[in-house]
């Protein structure tokens, strides 16, 4: 009895529990009901069935199994599950579609709003016939399981009960358009809870099947297939039976016209007769203005769009339309670009509700209001003013509204005094009523309608109360938005209030945003008191709502004032370090409106950025160029300025670098295309500039995926690895191999492998160990070019530093800080104590000091703090500051010296921690692009010379360990001598004699300034296990309200990256506090405004014309009946004698034996040959004629019968009903390919037809199979005892090679073709997979170990294949489009995984004989299920908004002009160019993926791209 009771209680009755506790605040009776309509169907629907279970001894209880109680032969238990199982299936697709507002899925034929529909709206018949046609099939193949009255009797039963119920339930349901994902995922929860339990149960023997009635089949140990089925067959009636009452009360709610008087909890009957509605009578123009009504919602007040999932039906309809009225009007007001135009729209807002309140009165006027809508408000205002429900809503509260609206017009209209409407606290309770109280007293007014009270005083109380409430909420918007409306040239703050407080208007106006938020402080705090004053006084009246309204619209009113509750809170926050990435933080979180204290260690800001100034000679000891400005703009214009705006002025230095190497030659880097094919092609041939932009291809890749995917989002948890935005990226960015080794593909003499690779030494590693990513460095280089600011490097941190200062900043110098300040339990981050004894109490702590440092210096000693002590850092350096007397021209803006021993150079540095004996070094001359840098007639000179870091005697290891300053002084000098003695070998230039004064950083000087561990310049490395979701958060795991920012925390360092992570820091403190983000999210990207034209649109070469696809498929068909034929001959000889020549032999005996012959007549006898029939003797013939075959039998002349043979390892009747069921999953599929090209133009079905065809093909080769036939006889290589497979020959279905020779190719056309690849790469691709099945299928015909060769030679084939779809046709798809590349990566990633699985089919079955015919008919089965119609589903799925053309497709439809934008060879010269490249004058195809190279002529016709 325990049995059956452990299941409910731990399986069943917890979900309910746990659902209905964290449903029950959102419990309606309306959800009631539907749970209590499903449950009364499902156990009576069920009752009748499961009893003739048990009665026809299908399933059998054992007594000790239950608790006693029957009903019908059924046990208590059993009853109380269908019970349960139904409750908590509806009540999960409850809680899954609670936001979603049914009626906008309703199907609508609107051309306009075409584009809104998803592909099951579109064609929401055929899908519904589609589905029909198929559940018809399986109820009469479960009909047909049921008399044969064998093992499928249970699994027929389930099918001929649960199928007639899908059917009915099917074509009303809205499964595919209405919340489908939240419906399946339903579905496919509670199967698995089920299943768990039924598995369960099933073990301990709390029910049984009985044998004989069942397939046999698990899917895992004791979960019988048919119980998997059952789960899945009830699960998915549920949810229909829950969407199809969703249907139904979606036409209820969304058209009043039809049921004009519907009850909340309409009856069965009703909801028969309005799915019966015909969809020509539904108002579609109401259903997409309720989906433009529910968009603008989403898009303009996320609380409110949740606040209204909380109400239902045709209340939460009119709210909906009521606030997309006043957002409308309140768009078009704020809109405009003049008071007569703002006030032209008060004006005709107010005769469009004098014409919508006759028309109440006189209905016959309706057109007068269409027409003056069609004619006087632009098209996306229309919808939302014709559906307000003006019979709803009184009079007053709108021209209310409109007087609101007129009100804000005095800041613009208006000038002195008379600029400023609200004086006092009395106008500025009349301006919240105008604007907020005027709707909280029309929701009111919408929700009296559909909830009545009697009583007039009442109601009166109510809406009273609703504009009070309205009232409060407004005062709270105007406390969080003093600051933005103050920018927009307005201030709702008494004019009284700002006298008491010392401030007028104007003043408000002109602060800086920081400073006016600490200046206006109290008055928020005035504000909010107000409005929660209000508040209070107007909520008990809003109690006294119906029940079915209070609820909602406490969460709606609670939402709000929420906000009001978090600005009561006085938010303070400091920033430990004034380098760049504190800097720009402060900034952000200051224009947030925080209150930002920055404290700084020394007396300058930008940390390693700062800068020198001797004798007049200007030194920039950090950065001397800038790279990647875009991240620097972004940051800018995310403050609202710009660098330009902020006086910043860049040069552009060109070359990029000259790079000096021992033998006296040189190599100029430059952005300019022409001067690096000629630099490139001096050192590496011709073809050598076209590895060069390959190069610059795969950097571009790391480039985009890193800015987008690593330098704008978080890596917090080792999880965000998997992210699926992230995850299909990670083998692009090349981590695991060396920036060398990929340099090395491209570039064929060390020489300009050096060059392409010093790079990495901005990252403080390595070009041997620095993961390929870092070739966005170069890219940047060369495509962006090297950039510097006037002034100096240090200009960028001036100017953040100057917006933060205006944005109210504090910054205090000479501060360091001893330790951060924690709560008595260590848990909360609570201020910074300085080393004065001055303690910084702050809600918020932001580190910019160097991380290892902070973990171990200025917060207690934790584990976690050592181990990142031991992590592996960068390196460090020695720096020269040289002020010349002299300019030495010689030496260019960016000088790289190479070391001749370039590698040995770099173990020295970062395996040894040492200064290498000949050290490459870096040499900039700012004075040569940025004449200010130093006086005329002299040079500012700055080296820098890599080395190793410092020992940590703590930590072990290696590192520089100089005991005294003499050791110091013999290292700089050794440095010094290096550089100076490498200049003058190289260049020729003594410099020594012209160093006029010297300023040095070595290790020990870095640590002691700046706090550095170990003296190490960039932080921490940036190997592949230090970055991403391996590198320090930025946020402490378990100190709250401690975050960091820098170089060695995500993203790395840099100060582009580092001013990307402060981005993500910053956000992550404001979600954290839930506050709004006053910038865009993730890139902020400088668009081009406008509307796109034709011209700008991008287009694809075709990559396969017509004629090329009629000659690939010819190639394919003539290779295939090639390899047929040749199997044919190989696998048709027995003992020596052709197939065909065997047969006709049979064929001849055969008549000789059945004649009338008296001596044949004894040869027939002899042989017990009966002649009653040509059919029964042929296969007696062949069953005697086969049975004397040798077992042993040399494979090469193994008898092989097309028609069946001899055999001891076959399948049985389960195998074959298996092949069955495939061989209908193939036929339907296809139907429904075919029958979904229809909804396309004939010339883009293409990939319909293709697709189709794959099904087709194989349908007919299990239908093969199913028959038994298309197989031969093989001796196994392994005998096994197993009595499945124990035996000498095997059957072998050579059928199934068939099917893939043909199907095969046709699938990676499908792949190849949407890749866009060029036709050799295609056909080529085609041929090695023609190869991996010839020799699949030669190996499973193969008794010896030679198979295994085949096999491996297949082996080889697919992961070749794998690499085409992985890398080459994914990354060709990218360039089309990320709709195209998504498709892609979608089905060629589903594709591959499963070709995976195929060897081992193969080897566990044709190959090994491990497993059984049955069950190699499943193995397969199910591959070639999911890698046919589900892949087919994938494909088609995914190219629903992709034309064909757009990939090179183009076919013209029968009848249609074929010569249009065709052209002549020669007849116009045409002039090639690339757009969006890396290059000017070269079609290399890095073109971002966005514009692809063009080819324009002079002739008139459709622009064309190429790929090349």
């Amino acid at each position: 009895m325990a049995a059956e009771r452990a299941r409910h209680v731990k399986y069943t009755i917890p979900p309910a529990i746990i659902l209905t506790l964290l449903y029950q605040p959102l419990f309606t009776k309306l959800d009631v009901y539907k749970i209590c309509f499903l449950v009364t169907i499902a156990v009576t629907s069920t009752i009748p069935w499961d009893s003739y279970l048990i009665r026809t001894g299908i399933w059998t209880y054992p007594p000790d199994a239950i608790l006693g109680p029957l009903l019908f032969r059924i046990p208590l238990e059993e009853l109380f599950f269908f019970f349960i199982q139904t409750y908590v299936v509806s009540l999960f697709y409850i809680c899954m579609t609670k936001p979603l507002l049914h009626p906008i899925y309703l199907p609508h034929n609107h051309e306009e709003d075409s584009r809104t529909l998803n592909w099951a709206q579109r064609n929401s018949r055929l899908v519904g016939l589609l589905g029909q046609l198929f559940l018809i099939w399986t109820i009469y193949r479960g009909y047909d399981m049921v008399r044969a009255g064998n093992e499928t009797t249970y699994f027929g039963l389930i099918i001929s009960w649960a199928c007639p119920f899908m059917l009915l339930l099917w074509f009303d349901s809205l499964l595919f358009s209405s919340g489908g994902n939240k419906a399946l995922t339903g579905i496919e929860g509670v199967c698995r809870a089920s299943s768990c339990c039924d598995c369960h149960l099933y073990l301990r023997g709390t029910w049984v099947i009985v044998p004989g009635t069942k397939i046999d089949v698990t899917i895992w140990e004791g979960l019988e297939v048919e119980e998997a089925f059952f789960f899945f067959a009830t699960n998915t009636m549920i949810v229909l039976g829950m969407v199809t009452f969703d249907n139904a009360m979606a036409i209820i709610d969304a058209f009043p016209d039809i049921l004009p008087t519907a009850s909340t909890l309409p009856g069965p009957w009703t909801a028969i007769k309005v799915l019966c509605t015909p969809v020509s009578m539904y108002n579609h123009r109401r259903i997409i203005g309720l989906a433009q009504a529910l968009n603008r919602l989403q898009k303009k007040s996320r609380s409110f769009y949740l606040a209204s999932s909380t109400f239902e039906g045709r209340p939460r309809i009119d709210l909906i339309l009521l606030y997309s009225f006043c957002r409308v009007a309140d768009d078009l007001i704020d809109s405009s670009s003049s008071a007569e135009e703002a006030n032209m729209w008060v004006s005709r807002l107010r005769t469009f509700l004098d014409l919508g309140y006759m028309v109440q009165r006189v209905p016959a006027k309706t057109y007068a209001v269409e027409e003056f809508v069609a004619e006087k408000f632009p098209a996306e205002a229309r919808l939302a003013l014709l559906q307000l429900p003006l019979g709803l809503l009184s009079k007053d509260p709108l021209y209310g509204l409109l007087e609101g609206f007129q009100l804000d017009l005095h800041f613009v209209q208006s000038e002195g005094e008379e600029k400023w409407p609200i004086k006092t606290e009395k106008e500025l309770d009349q301006y919240g009523e105008y604007v907020a109280g005027t709707v909280g007293e029309l929701c009111i007014d919408i929700l009296l309608h559909h909830y009545p009270l009697p009583g007039a005083a009442r109601r009166q109380r109510l809406k009273t109360a609703g504009r009070r409430m309205g009232i409060a909420l407004q005062t709270v918007n105007i406390a969080r938005d003093i600051t933005v409306d103050a920018d927009l040239g307005r201030v709702y703050i008494p004019t009284t209030w700002l006298r008491e407080a010392g401030l007028s208007p104007d003043e408000v106006q002109q602060l800086p945003s920081q400073t006016l938020a600490e200046t206006t402080r109290g008055l928020r705090s005035r504000l909010l008191s107000k409005a929660f004053s209000i508040y209070n006084e107007a909520r008990p009246a809003i109690e006294q709502l119906p029940k079915e309204a209070r609820g909602p619209m406490r969460v709606a009113i609670e939402s709000y004032m929420e906000i009001g509750r978090v600005l009561q809170k006085d938010t303070y926050r400091v920033t430990p370090g004034a380098g760049v990435g504190g800097c720009a933080t402060a900034a952000r979180l200051a224009k947030a409106g925080f209150k930002v204290t920055v404290v700084e260690k020394n007396d300058f800001t930008g940390g390693r950025s700062y800068q020198t100034n001797k004798r007049v000679q200007r030194f920039d000891q950090g950065p001397s160029l800038l790279l990647l400005p875009e991240m620097f703009e972004e940051a800018f214009r995310d403050l609202g300025t710009s660098m330009t705006g902020e006086g910043i002025k860049l040069f552009k230095c060109d070359p990029n670098y000259n790079v000096w190497f021992g033998d006296g030659e040189q190599f100029e880097l430059s952005s300019n295309m022409a001067t690096m094919k000629r630099e490139v092609e001096r050192w590496e041939g011709k073809d050598g500039f076209e590895r060069y932009l390959s190069f610059l291809q795969e950097a571009h890749r790391h480039y985009e995926a890193s800015v987008t995917h690593v330098l704008h989002k978080n890596f917090g948890r080792l999880i965000d690895l998997a992210r699926p935005s992230f995850l299909p990226h990670l083998l692009d960015l090349h981590p695991f191999e060396s920036i060398y080794s990929r340099a090395s593909k491209y570039f064929w003499t060390e020489r300009l492998r050096r060059v392409f690779t010093f790079g990495s030494m901005y990252m403080g590693m390595s070009p041997f160990d620095a993961p390929g990513t870092y070739s966005l460095l170069q890219y940047t280089e060369l495509a962006e070019g090297i950039w510097y600011p006037e002034g100096g490097f240090h200009r960028i941190v001036e100017a953040i530093v100057g917006i933060a200062e205006r944005s109210g900043v504090e910054f205090r110098f000479k501060a360091p800080i001893a330790s951060i300040k924690l709560s008595p339990d260590n848990k909360t981050a609570t201020g910074v104590v300085l080393e004065s004894g001055e303690e910084l109490i702050a809600d918020v702590i932001v580190n910019n000091s160097d991380l290892v440092y902070a973990y171990n210096n200025l917060l207690p000693p934790s584990s976690h703090a050592k181990s990142l002590s031991k992590r592996e850092g960068s390196c460090s350096s020695i720096s020269f500051y040289w002020a010349l007397d002299t300019i030495v021209p010689e030496l260019k803006t960016h000088n790289i010296f190479l070391a001749d021993e370039y590698r040995s150079s770099f173990d020295s540095i970062f395996k040894d921690q040492d200064l290498p004996e000949e050290p490459s070094f870096y040499v900039n001359v700012p004075s040569r692009v940025d004449p200010t840098a130093a006086p005329a007639g002299k040079d500012s000179v700055v080296v820098l010379v890599p080395c190793g870091h410092l020992l940590d005697e703590g930590t072990g290891g290696k590192g520089l360990n100089p005991k005294t300053r003499g050791d110091w002084d013999a290292l700089i000098s050794k440095a010094r001598n290096s550089v100076l003695d490498t200049i003058e070998a190289r260049l020729g230039v003594r410099l020594s004699q012209h160093i006029s004064h010297e300023i040095i950083n070595n290790p020990y000087s870095w640590q002691e300034r700046f706090n550095l561990d170990k003296g190490a310049i960039l932080g921490l490395s940036h190997s592949f296990f230090n970055v991403l979701s391996f590198r320090p958060r930025t946020k402490h795991a378990s100190i709250s309200n401690l975050y960091f920012v820098g170089a060695s925390t995500h993203p790395g360092t840099g100060v582009p990256i580092v001013l990307g992570g402060s981005k993500i820091t910053s956000e992550q403190i404001l979600d954290d506090y839930r506050m709004e983000v006053p910038w865009t999210r993730g890139i902020s990207l400088a668009t081009r405004k406008g509307e796109q034209k034709d011209i700008d649109k991008t287009h694809a070469q075709p990559a396969l014309n017509w004629l090329q696809m009629t000659l690939l498929i010819l190639v394919g068909l003539v290779l295939g009946l090639y390899v047929l034929d040749v199997q044919a001959r190989l696998a048709g000889t027995a003992h020596g004698f052709p197939h065909g020549l065997q047969h006709r032999m049979v064929g001849k005996h055969l008549s000789y034996l059945c004649d009338s012959d008296p001596k044949r007549a004894e040869k027939r006898e002899s042989l017990e040959l009966p002649c009653n029939g040509e059919h029964t003797t042929l296969y007696n013939l062949r069953d005697r004629l086969t049975s004397n075959i040798d077992p042993g039998m040399n494979p090469g002349t193994a008898f092989v019968d097309y028609s069946g043979g001899e055999s001891e390892i076959n399948i049985t009747t389960h195998g074959s009903d298996w092949y069955w069921a495939v061989t209908a999953v193939m036929a339907v599929s296809t139907f429904i390919f075919m029958g979904l090209s229809y909804t396309k133009p004939r010339e883009k079905r293409i990939f319909h037809y293709i697709t189709a065809s794959i099904t087709l093909v194989a349908s007919i080769a299990y239908f093969s199979m199913a028959s038994n036939i298309g197989w031969a006889p093989i001796t196994v290589e392994f005998q096994r005892s197993a009595s499945t497979v124990s035996g000498n020959v095997r059957e072998i279905f050579y059928v199934r090679y068939i099917d893939w020779f043909i199907t095969t190719p046709l699938l990676l056309l499908d792949l190849l073709l949407t890749a866009g690849l060029p036709l050799p790469t295609v056909l080529y691709t085609i041929l090695i997979d023609e190869v991996m099945i010839v020799t699949g299928l030669t190996g499973a015909l193969v008794k010896s170990s030679y198979k295994w060769g085949y096999f491996a030679f297949g082996c080889a084939a697919l992961l070749w294949i794998g690499w085409v779809l992985l890398f080459e046709a994914r990354i060709h798809s990218k360039t089309l489009g990320n709709d195209v590349g998504r498709a892609f990566v979608i089905c060629g990633s589903w594709t591959f995984a499963l070709w995976l699985l195929y060897p081992i089919a193969w080897g566990v079955c044709e190959g090994g004989n491990v497993i059984a015919p049955d069950s190699e008919a499943v193995f397969y089965g199910v591959l070639d299920i999911l890698a046919k119609p589900v892949f087919g589903g994938l494909l088609l799925w995914g190219h629903r908004g992709i034309d064909p053309a757009r990939l090179g497709l183009s076919f013209a439809a029968y009848g249609a002009d074929q010569t249009a934008g065709a052209t002549t060879k020669g007849q116009h010269e045409s002039s090639v160019h690339a757009t969006g490249g890396v290059s000017n004058g070269v079609t290399n195809g890095a073109t971002n993926g966005t514009t692809p190279p063009h080819v324009e002529g002079t002739h008139a016709g459709e622009t064309t791209a190429t790929n090349v």
